[in-house]
């Protein structure tokens, strides 16, 4: 049950760094503009939280069965 919850923040983080990666790439966010600069910032900041501990557990996960 907990690996299925840190899978789910997985792929949310996952697809707040795309945001992110969107964001960056096709916005004018490069102009100068602060609020779209810290959108970006903010999703790719918060998807690599989450994306961060679902592949600790399952190392851990792994390293229990062996």
């Amino acid at each position: 049950m907990v690996l299925r919850i840190f899978l789910i923040l997985h792929w949310i983080g996952i697809v707040l760094v795309a945001v992110g990666l969107y964001l960056w790439l096709f916005s004018e966010a490069k102009s100068g503009d602060v609020s779209q600069m810290v959108w970006t910032a903010t999703t790719f900041g918060l998807g690599g939280l989450l994306m961060s501990p679902y592949p600790v557990v399952k190392a851990f996960e792994w390293m229990a069965k062996k």
